[in-house]
Order: C-alpha cells, then sequence, then structure tokens
C-alpha cells in the first residue's frame, strides 16, 4: 500500500513561548490546531502565535493549576470551545488504531508521542503519513524541532518512522495515544 498525505496546517515553536518554552508543546499545539482549522491543500497561514495569549490566560485565571491545565487535553478542549469556538474532542488510542486514525483522518490532530521522543512524554500535531515499501512515517508539526533535537531545525511537516513509537512500557502495559481533534 502506498500512501503519502500531509494535512495544511500551521506551524509554532514553542521554544520562543514567553513563559516555560521548554514544557509548553501542549500549550503550542493547541494553539497549530486552532489556527489550522478549515484549512484547504494549497493554503498557508501566518502563525498568530495563540499559545502566548493561552499561556498568558492560563496563568492568570488558574495561578495555581495553570501547569497541570496547560496538558490536560479535556480542559484544553473545553477551552479551545469556550475561547476560539473551536468544536475538539478527546480520545485515547492503542498504537494500532493511532496509527489507523492517522491514516483516516482528514484533518490534523493534536496528539501525544507516548515518550517515543522525550522519556517524559511530548506533544505534536499530526498531519498525516507516508506508507510504502520503506517502511510507515508520520508527518508531524513538532513544536520543539526536528528530532533528536540537537540542533534548532525546524519540525514543521517532519517525518517520524512509525517504529519509534511504542506499542508497550516493556513491561506488557499498552501505551496509549491521547488526541484532541475536531468535532
Amino acid at each position: 500500500m502506498n500512501v503519502d498525505k500531509l494535512h495544511p496546517a500551521v506551524y509554532e515553536t514553542q521554544r520562543d513561548n514567553i513563559f516555560d518554552g521548554s514544557v509548553t508543546c501542549a500549550v503550542t499545539t493547541l494553539s497549530m490546531l486552532i489556527q489550522s482549522a478549515g484549512m484547504k491543500a494549497g493554503e498557508t497561514r501566518t502563525a498568530k502565535h495563540l499559545e502566548d495569549v493561552i499561556l498568558q490566560d492560563l496563568k492568570s485565571r488558574h495561578p495555581g493549576q495553570h501547569k497541570a491545565l496547560r496538558e490536560d487535553f479535556n480542559f484544553l478542549a473545553k477551552y479551545a470551545g469556550e475561547r476560539y469556538n473551536i468544536g475538539l474532542k478527546y480520545a485515547a488510542y492503542n498504537k494500532n488504531d493511532w496509527i489507523a486514525k492517522i491514516l483516516n483522518s482528514d484533518d490534523p490532530f493534536m496528539t501525544s508521542t507516548s515518550n517515543g521522543l522525550t522519556s517524559f512524554g511530548h506533544i505534536v500535531l499530526s498531519r498525516g503519513m507516508r506508507a510504502d515499501e520503506s517502511g510507515v512515517f508520520l508527518y508531524f508539526n513538532d513544536p520543539f524541532g526536528c528530532h533528536p533535537y540537537k540542533d534548532k531545525k525546524s519540525g514543521e511537516a517532519v517525518e517520524y518512522p512509525a517504529s519509534l513509537f511504542p506499542h508497550d512500557d516493556g513491561a506488557g502495559t499498552i501505551k496509549k495515544y491521547h488526541t484532541l481533534s475536531y468535532k
């Protein structure tokens, strides 16, 4: 099976966020998802860097909880609906179902990488996939750049092998890939 599909999407880096740039992948990815709603093939949009606005809003409205809330997918879905009128739904998948979601999706979506890129987890924007005789590769907008993150190379439309992402934790516990998709 040969597949090559890359959904249009806005790209932003988390490294220049107003605070906590090294750990704000979820809010930066949410910003990309919000701004990518309704994009058509061939369309480009200038990034508005909503992540800074979202971070400031969360910090002022939820001073003791903002760090936890900015990584809570259910909270972020509700927040996107209330603040930006973007309907999002949360779901979690095992790796096989996650790959099927990427294959069958017509739009980008926000997803965890289940320790595939960092030991503590990471959140990126899924943009599609490529599959051919050489393997299965996943396209992402990675807000921290291009893995393995040794330089500051852009993470826009990076391609990672599906084999990089684990099925389980090595002890038999199935990994879950958390997602936020348009409704």
